[in-house]
């Protein structure tokens, strides 16, 4: 062979091998490529099992808890270990349900508990009212024990009107006690020693008297409370200084209130014609979930206040009354539940509004109000028969 055709092949070899390496280095490349698109397929089949799984293992335990009178709780609240407390008017008592049992934690002589609210310490501040409905007082207390009783002021009179109006309690990071009274028009503030700080009885341009119905407090220790005939919020610094309204949000007779730990403020509202409450509750991903029944629809909205979706209920040959979902919950994997309340079941849907499956084999009966605990277990209040059942409804 001439020396030209040596080097002939010599430049040959060298273009072959340089094509081999390029086309190992793009099988490897695709190789990689192929590897990481097959682990995101395994991710996705692992996401999906595991939903499948959850909806798989939901159950249809139930659980029936009645207060002992067999009437509804004067006030409710959860303890620090996620265990329901309620009040009991007509037996005077206050009530843990603990793995579905009730337990009497206190029995009243004289006094009939109403609201109730657990403090940052653990204890148990609960309004109550004398048997002959004429005296109201606070008392706290830890477990079983009264550890504080405010009935009078510094001059023998009680800072509270005494009768059976409902009165909302809150306490503020500072410790103070605060109750909205709606009869005696004033957001009454005591201090931790039960010391009378002060009574804010409104502010000069309201048109109508004032009537504080819900209260709550927020993270730099101003009080809010709802204004329920002028359809506005008051807020206030910690020492009672009006500071100013949330009026400008198309209020309608606000009546609930509470604020969550970035201090976002969340109002129900109860329709003057209507006389529908918008039950609201925040998901793990900070969308904003309302069940509003007037408009037959579980309305979601981000944190930026956009809207995400809106359900209007599961086309259910078997739910045949129109869909007007009552209270709303939210558990640990993000699953929203609406009780629908005409049609006596439980709507589950995943966190993107996708219908998942119904609870309707509980013999649930117009459920009304829903929580779930830190256990997934969900509690739901019937509107007629004064039940509360437990059901645990997830694996």
């Amino acid at each position: 062979m001439s020396k030209q055709g040596e080097q002939w092949h010599r430049e040959i070899d060298i273009v072959i091998n340089k094509m081999k390496t390029e086309i190992k280095e793009i099988k490897v490349k695709h190789k990689d490529i192929l590897k990481k698109h097959l682990d995101e397929i395994k991710q996705m089949q692992a996401l999906m099992k595991q939903t499948l799984l959850a909806i798989k293992y939901i159950e249809k335990s139930t659980e029936t808890i009645k207060t002992k009178s067999a009437k509804r709780p004067s006030g409710i609240a959860v303890d620090c270990n996620g265990d329901l407390l309620y009040s009991d008017g007509l037996t005077r008592t206050l009530n843990k349900i603990k793995n579905g049992q009730t337990e009497e934690l206190i029995r009243l002589q004289g006094w009939i508990p109403g609201q109730l609210c657990v403090t940052s310490t653990g204890d148990l501040l609960v309004a109550m009212l004398s048997d002959v409905e004429t005296q109201s007082k606070v008392a706290r207390y830890s477990v079983s024990t009264e550890k504080q009783t405010i009935q009078f002021d510094g001059e023998g009179n009680s800072p509270y009107s005494g009768n059976n109006k409902i009165k909302y309690i809150t306490e503020n990071r500072n410790h103070d006690i605060c109750v909205a009274d709606s009869v005696a028009g004033a957001v009454v503030v005591v201090n931790w020693n039960s010391e009378l700080r002060y009574k804010y009885t409104g502010y000069s341009s309201d048109d109508n008297p004032f009537n504080p119905r819900g209260i709550t407090t927020d993270s730099q220790g101003r009080i809010l409370t709802a204004y329920f005939d002028n359809h506005c919020i008051h807020i206030l610094d910690q020492d009672g200084q009006f500071l100013h309204y949330i009026d400008n949000c198309g209020l309608q007779s606000p009546l609930g209130i509470c604020v969550d730990i970035e201090d976002n403020m969340f109002v129900c509202e109860r329709n003057n014609g209507n006389e529908k409450i918008k039950y609201i509750s925040e998901n793990r991903n900070h969308d904003i979930c309302v069940a509003d029944s007037v408009a037959s629809a579980v309305v979601v909205v981000n944190r930026d206040g956009k809207l995400g979706y809106r359900y209007t209920g599961h086309p259910s040959i078997t739910k045949n009354k129109p869909f007007k979902p009552r209270g709303i919950t939210t558990d640990s994997q993000s699953h929203i539940l609406t009780a629908n309340r005409d049609n006596h079941c439980i709507h589950i849907l995943d966190q993107n509004g996708q219908f998942l499956c119904f609870i309707d084999n509980c013999d649930l009966q117009n459920p009304l109000g829903i929580c779930v605990d830190i256990e997934d277990n969900l509690f739901v209040c019937e509107y007629y028969n004064v039940n509360v059942k437990k059901i645990k409804y997830l694996k």
